[in-house]
């Protein structure tokens, strides 16, 4: 072990460099130090990291086990105080560490597992970390033939055809140049298509008994909060930064205790989360092309009834689904990204923090049946509704299926064969239809 070590060290310190600034996507060693994350975890010097995303304050990244591979959520700590402790290790390093990793298997030519057998081993490299790739979801052409066998009338199908869906694929498009590294274009496209075809009823875009509106039914609170997003004024450099460093020089003339500034650095750091986020969603509604881009004070409930103004609409849907990915990555929950977008679907109708409270629970084994088991469960008025929400998007966004949206009958499927989620037994089921 201790050879093992040394050859890993020598390898490290013939390649590396002190890490001026962190890169999204690399592999770093915790040699200079160990670093507290925003959650007040301490994560030791000599911990292997890999960096999820980056900014000038927060670093996300995730702790790295023997095997190079992420054992664990993502967190989040100061870039400054990460930057100072980490090493960049290259692809020839991480070589190194695995080609001296051994894990002791049994011999597939021995009477392993045999009573009274010796369970002999051998050593075998560990292998490089198995990237998955989430299941396939429908294309452009399968989502058509499927809005077109529930469809409800023919000038909105052709609406969808000749406008929004075009619309959608801008709002994509751009959502994935700026997080490719997070979610493709496609998955994006997909999910939001099928959230608005849920939401629009069947692409009509009606005002809802409740007051929403429009294709992307926005309520009185959805509204004020794209208006917040779009008239957010970023402070100044070094703002957050500044009044951190007063706190430090506060607590060193002991005008202040450790304990209140570690709480006030805590207050300045979520305000700081706060920032980065609407700066982040203000950019992506910069980003998406929008012929006629409405001001913050244009956007009411008259201007997004009406179908129209499609571009705009369904740019605020994208970032309202936006918004609330970058809210469960704030929360640590594990989930990958096509499940984030699906949960955020689920929230679109709840509100992420109802959905969050009702459906994602303590934040462990995050999938469909889960949050509907959980919403099952739960108190709220609107669990029934909300299950019968995100089913109908699951169904909608799976590549080769053909069940219905939840209180939904195909009346035009010349396309596709009719499916019945009730004969055989669909799973999971919607509300009230078997």
């Amino acid at each position: 072990m201790r050879r093992a070590t040394s050859i890993i060290l020598a390898l490290l310190f013939s390649s590396t460099i002190l890490a001026k600034k962190l890169e999204q996507g690399s592999t770093y060693l915790l040699q200079n130090g160990s670093i507290s994350t925003t959650d007040n975890e301490v994560v030791p010097q000599g911990t292997y990291i890999k960096v999820v995303k980056q900014d000038s304050w927060s670093t996300h990244f995730q702790v790295l086990d023997e095997k190079m591979a992420p054992k664990n959520a993502v967190k989040r700590a100061s870039t400054q105080w990460a930057a100072a402790s980490a090493v960049e290790i290259g692809p020839r390093d991480i070589k190194g560490i695995l080609d001296n990793v051994s894990v002791k298997v049994p011999d597939p030519n021995e009477n392993c597992c045999q009573p009274g057998t010796n369970h002999k081993s051998r050593d075998i490299v560990a292998p490089e970390p198995v990237v998955t790739t989430p299941a396939s979801l429908k294309d452009d052409d399968a989502l058509a033939s499927y809005f077109s066998c529930y469809q409800r009338n023919s000038s909105h199908m052709m609406n969808y055809r000749n406008k929004f869906k075009q619309s959608i694929r801008e709002s994509a498009k751009t959502y994935n140049q700026l997080f490719g590294d997070e979610v493709s274009e496609n998955e994006v496209n997909t999910t939001l298509s099928c959230l608005l075809f849920r939401e629009s009823s069947h692409w009509e875009g009606k005002t809802s008994a409740t007051g929403a509106v429009g294709l992307g039914q926005f309520t009185g609170v959805a509204i004020s909060q794209v208006r917040k997003i779009l008239t957010y004024k970023a402070p100044p450099a070094n703002y957050f930064e500044n009044r951190i460093n007063t706190q430090r020089n506060e607590h060193k003339a002991k005008r202040i205790s450790a304990s209140n500034l570690q709480k006030n650095i805590r207050l300045i750091e979520a305000e700081k989360r706060n920032h980065d986020r609407l700066t982040e969603l203000k950019n992506l509604w910069e980003k998406i092309n929008i012929r006629n881009r409405p001001t913050a004070n244009q956007i009411n409930a008259n201007y997004l009834k009406n179908n129209e103004n499609h571009e705009a609409v369904i740019a605020l849907s994208t970032l309202m689904i936006r918004n609330c990915q970058i809210q469960l990555q704030d929360r640590n929950f594990e989930m990958s990204q096509k499940n984030s977008l699906l949960a955020c679907a689920g929230a679109y109708n709840m509100g992420v923090g109802g959905f969050v409270t009702n459906a994602l629970g303590d934040g462990k084994n995050q999938n469909l049946n889960t949050w509907i088991s959980n919403l099952k469960k739960s108190g709220s008025s609107q669990k029934a509704e909300t299950i019968n929400h995100i089913i109908s998007i699951h169904r909608c966004s799976q590549k080769d299926a053909n069940l219905p949206p939840c209180g939904t009958s195909s009346n035009y499927c010349t396309d596709l064969p009719k499916a019945n989620a009730c004969n055989p037994r669909a799973n999971p089921i919607c509300e009230g239809e078997c």
